[in-house]
């Protein structure tokens, strides 16, 4: 059985593809994949696959939906019910996107250059396209489809390095410069295709990068380059840049392949990303660097991303949502799901990132069950559990200014209104925005709803025309 999702989602038995067919059953399949290995409740799957709200008939349906499935894959325990809901059991060599973090694992473990580079290799052959190409648009699969291409992208970054430490300067120029294109605010890619061209004699065309990306991060951002750009750039200008072997860094473990074990790592905990600055959160942009010293040493934006650099008819809502973080210290954004709650917010959290960074918890993929501060606290690689882990939470968000976003709360809004409660009294430069639904209802929250672009008349071209064509392509 393969199971590809590293681009259009293929699914194939033996030599041929299954049958799936179209629609919800094919809907429930991606949604069962995204959470390989873990149960997804009956709740989940059910507002996932009718998110204007399910009929009287919908887990009748959903039972005749899994049916469907284990006759096309042929194989009726690949998906195993349980008191809770349903689970796919899938292997990384099954699976893609599993295979995909086993290799990257692998390669972060190696000491050798070559076999890094060997496994790193291997591990964005795997990839078609974007993940859940066609799908990553339906709110189920949004946050994985992020977390899998923002995962793609950092790997990428982290090949190039490899391969500038082992000498691979004229290859690597080529194929970081069209990166550099379609990537223009990731500043350590930049950074790196400024060494290649260094060291391939071309050190005028390495400054004109810096320029470039300088004056685009100016324009667009309002921001000065990162310590990895400046550096660069001087190193060019004084003869003396070295590659230098890839760092070590914080990384998380890859999810879990196997059948789920009492606490299987969070889908949250994305890997650090120096390319985060493009966000607009940079240490040492005009503020001290942050006081904890392992939050130091990684990027200062955790979490998924917005898979889009632009925001089509949001400008005023953007513009009065950016006022409301920049002043108040816990707002939500509400409103139907797919109005674009997640788009906007993760828009303004890129351009309103405080001096110590942003942190984004993404709970779409959650059951009511699980433990959001748990999730918080696996994404900020905060060791322990139960009350240990809290108090490790309040301690790493307690010093200096960070802004947490809560996105896709409306499931779960008690224990995030338990969560907002507790941590905006213990740490005073942290702010909350959240997205859901409804409000959290925790005192002082500040709600703002987000509705739907209006309906275009006959033949007229308006925001809500121009996001319709663009999501077609």
């Amino acid at each position: 059985m393969k199971f590809r999702v590293l681009g259009f989602p293929e699914v194939s038995t033996g030599e041929r593809p299954a049958r799936l067919g179209a629609g919800r059953p094919r809907l429930l399949l991606l949604m069962l994949l995204a959470a390989a290995n873990r149960t997804v409740t009956d709740d989940r799957l059910t507002d996932g696959l009718w998110p204007d709200g399910p009929p009287p008939s919908a887990r009748k349906n959903l039972q005749s939906y899994v049916l469907r499935l284990r006759r096309a894959l042929d194989d009726p325990g690949r998906i195993a019910r349980d008191a809770a809901g349903y689970r796919l059991t899938a292997a990384p060599a099954e699976l893609d996107a599993l295979r995909f973090e086993e290799l990257v694992a692998a390669a972060r473990a190696a000491a050798d250059l070559h076999r890094r580079d060997a496994l790193l290799s291997e591990a964005l052959g795997l990839w078609r396209g974007a993940a859940y190409a066609g799908h990553a648009d339906s709110a189920p699969l949004r946050d994985e489809a992020l977390r899998l291409d923002e995962l793609r992208l950092t790997v990428v970054e982290e090949h190039a390095e490899t391969c500038l430490a082992l000498g691979r300067h004229e290859a690597l120029v080529p194929e970081l410069s069209a990166f550099v294109r379609s990537q223009p605010l990731r500043e350590r890619p930049a950074a790196q295709l400024m060494l290649a061209l260094y060291h391939c004699g071309r050190r005028a065309e390495a400054l004109e990068v810096y320029r470039e990306t300088r004056a685009r991060l100016a324009d667009e951002l309002g921001l000065d380059p990162s310590p990895t750009l400046h550096d660069a750039h001087r190193a060019v200008l004084s003869d003396a840049p070295t590659p230098t072997a890839p760092s070590a860094r914080n990384h998380p473990p890859p999810r879990n392949a196997a059948p789920p074990r009492a606490s299987p790592p969070p889908r949250n905990a994305a890997p650090p990303r120096e390319a985060a600055r493009a966000s607009g959160s940079t240490p040492g942009r005009g503020s001290a660097p942050p006081r904890d010293s392992a939050w130091a040493e990684v990027s200062p934006w955790r979490g998924p991303r917005s898979p889009v650099g632009e925001v089509i008819g949001r400008d005023r809502e953007c513009a009065e949502l950016a006022r409301l973080v920049r002043t108040r210290r816990l707002v939500t954004l509400t409103g139907p799901g797919g109005v674009g709650k997640t788009t906007v917010a993760l828009r303004v959290a890129a351009r309103e990132a405080p001096a110590d960074g942003v942190v984004v918890l993404a709970l779409a993929h959650l059951s009511r069950d699980d433990d959001v501060f748990a999730e918080l606290a696996a994404l900020l690689d905060v060791t322990g559990h139960g009350e240990a882990a809290r108090r490790g939470v309040e301690e790493r968000l307690r010093g200096g200014a960070r802004l947490l976003v809560l996105d896709n709360c409306e499931h779960l809004a008690e224990p995030c209104a338990r969560l907002a409660a507790r941590l905006l009294p213990a740490c005073p430069g942290l702010r909350i925005l959240a997205t859901g639904r409804r409000p959290l209802g925790v005192p002082g929250e500040v709600v703002r709803p987000l509705v739907p672009l209006p309906v275009p008349a006959a033949d007229e071209v308006t925001d809500a025309v121009r996001l319709f064509a663009r999501r077609a392509r």
